[in-house]
């Protein structure tokens, strides 16, 4: 039985080219100090725009153009597969880093951005700290000194150049300029990695004399990214936390407080390949990066398999930035119907835990802490397991065997007294210490919730849900028709019950004007819980999962309003084409979801000391 009573009056790119200048990496690789941990407040809006946490995809090279970037976000589109950004890469530009459009690939920039930010699409471009030889802007910069080393030419892999020298006032004014035009239609840039390369100049020199790689590095990035904020608050750069080289040499490219919107390096489109982005990531969240991802299914390859797309698909909804690009086949429709209705599914499912992402990115950052935390020990020497904790209450065990693309071996972290509670199926719980052989059908993946904890979550269900079992759990709003994510500020708190655990939840919210959330759900010594959640100015909701066992699903709720007015329960199904709730509808109500056991419940725009009963 679970009873609910309200109190309240109401409700591509660095290519390493030897051994030898990878080991030259090592001694570098670690420099950079982890910050100081300050304490966080809910009202406080978290330091990067939430488009970070959006699915991004971006064209293979030698496809970019207008016309094929518009099929491509359209296509995602028919299929109704949000598309919240994407990466024009390195073809974009006549030269490289000459700043202007190529007429024959993009005939119209001005056109695409406003095609693109129409349907709240965010866009970056791919640029490095190389100029070309070849740019007409090239003479200019080495005639007023603006190059490392009075324009020492390196080659790298997309022909011959000098470093731009981000120690020369001059030369970055200048190169600002050149990117002014650019910033006016895009919101940030995707920096490649050249910058290890300033390694070939033995001793980089500049304006401000001998320059190590290391502060090179951070010259570049920072420039980049501060600059494209300093134009635009929402703007973010893409570039690496930490990338190896053959899984050997393993570098810091980017300063920590540029990366947000990471992403660690070119992959192989193989089993190999996957094991290589978690190490990345792993090493990246050792050195407390807040938010990065991998490119879906590796860049480098043509001939990946559907069980390789879809459990790497899977793997990056579950990590801080889900993004999709790379040569080959990356369009989950290029495999077959099921495929791309399971990438439809992964898709919702991390736009709606964009909220909890963004939140538990804005505490990783005031803690000097990473969003990913790898449950294998930091000291081993080899990692033969794969689970991570996102955030402080998701469990994620990756499917990386190509020979059992079903079973995972998942390990449970903390003491026997934590439980952690599947996703798909609520009432199967596992304390911590316990391992267990998972078989995983391929529309599924190994995610789980923490016992005791509430996830702020927004709505992100297509209203056509697959029948062949792909749960997506709709909380909020439905996709728009053929536009993708309805953009809400509804939120719902999916609270996982532990029998005697206070619960304390926030969502940090993003836009300015609109104060954050707490929920606090206290243990009362009768056995039932009392909940109290801030003021907030927007739609809130509750969904509440069921416990452990067999019988532990609700039978019954009592919903009541103080001056003892029942409201009547909604008898539906959430989220599986049956009758769809009017998610707008203020006042007190409540649904069962028959399917999953759980129970959601409206709180309209909570008010000031709104506190509720819960007894189960």
């Amino acid at each position: 039985e679970f009873v609910l009573m309200t109190l309240a009056t109401q409700m591509c790119g660095g290519r390493m080219r030897s051994l030898l200048f990878a080991l030259l990496l090592v001694g570098l690789a670690f420099a950079q100090s982890r910050d100081t941990v300050v304490d966080a407040v809910y009202t406080v809006p978290p330091p990067y725009p939430e488009w970070a946490h959006h699915h991004l995809v971006w064209l293979q090279h030698g496809h970019g153009n207008q016309t094929n970037l518009m099929d491509f976000v359209s296509t995602f589109e028919s299929n109704q597969i949000y598309v919240g950004a994407v990466n024009i890469d390195s073809e974009w530009q006549q030269h490289y880093n000459d700043w202007q459009w190529d007429p024959s690939k993009y005939p119209n920039p001005a056109a695409l951005s406003k095609w693109l930010h129409d349907k709240k699409i965010r866009i970056t471009v791919w640029m490095t700290s190389v100029i070309n030889t070849n740019s007409p802007t090239y003479d200019y910069a080495k005639k007023h000194n603006f190059f490392l080393n009075d324009g020492a030419e390196i080659k790298w892999w997309h022909g011959i150049g000098s470093f731009l020298d981000y120690s020369n006032e001059k030369a970055t004014e200048w190169w600002h300029r050149q990117m002014d035009p650019v910033m006016d239609l895009v919101d940030g840039f995707k920096c490649d990695g050249t910058d290890p390369q300033v390694m070939e100049l033995i001793v980089p020199v500049g304006q401000a004399g001998n320059i190590m790689p290391r502060m090179y590095s951070e010259r570049y990035y920072r420039d980049t990214y501060y600059y494209a904020r300093s134009r635009n608050p929402d703007a973010l750069i893409m570039s690496r936390p930490v990338d190896s080289f053959q899984a050997i040499a393993y570098y810091m490219f980017s300063p920590r407080d540029t990366v947000f919107l990471g992403w660690v390096g070119d992959q192989d489109g193989n089993w190999y390949g996957i094991k290589d982005a978690l190490m990345n990531m792993f090493h990246s969240s050792r050195y407390s990066y807040v938010s990065y991802g991998c490119d879906i299914a590796g860049y480098n390859g043509h001939d990946r398999t559907k069980e390789l797309f879809v459990r790497w698909a899977q793997l990056g909804a579950c990590i801080p930035v889900m993004e999709n690009g790379g040569n080959g086949k990356h369009g989950p429709w290029m495999y077959d119907a099921e495929t791309t209705r399971i990438y439809q599914s992964f898709v919702g499912i991390h736009q709606q835990i964009v909220p909890y992402l963004h939140t538990q990115g804005a505490l990783a950052w005031e803690q000097g802490k990473s969003i990913i935390k790898p449950l294998h020990p930091e000291s081993a020497s080899f990692v033969d397991y794969w689970d991570y904790q996102l955030g402080e209450d998701m469990l994620i065990s990756p499917i990386v065997d190509e020979l059992n693309p079903t079973i995972a071996n998942v390990r449970f972290p903390g003491g026997n007294k934590t439980l952690w509670a599947s996703w798909w199926n609520p009432t199967e719980c596992f304390p911590g210490g316990q391992r267990i052989r998972y078989e995983c059908p391929m529309y599924q993946f190994p995610i789980y919730q923490r016992k005791g904890s509430a996830i702020p979550l927004r709505g992100a269900c297509s209203e056509h849900i697959p029948s062949d079992g792909l749960a997506c759990m709709t909380v909020g709003p439905e996709f728009a028709a053929q536009t993708g994510f309805e953009h809400t500020d509804a939120i719902t708190f999916l609270v996982a019950m532990h029998e005697g655990e206070p619960i304390e939840s926030v969502y940090r919210s993003p836009k300015q004007g609109l104060k954050g959330l707490r929920l606090t759900i206290t243990p009362l010594q009768n056995g039932d819980h009392e909940a109290s959640i801030s003021a907030y100015d927007a739609h809130v909701f509750l969904r509440l999962r069921g416990g452990c066992g067999a019988n532990a699903a609700p039978r019954e709720i009592l919903a009541q309003d103080a001056s003892g007015v029942r409201a009547a329960p909604r008898a539906m199904q959430l989220g599986y084409n049956g009758e769809e709730p009017d998610f707008e509808a203020g006042g007190l109500w409540w649904a069962v979801d028959n399917k999953q056991g759980d129970v959601l419940v409206s709180l309209g725009k909570p008010t000031a000391g709104m506190k509720l009963r819960l007894q189960y």
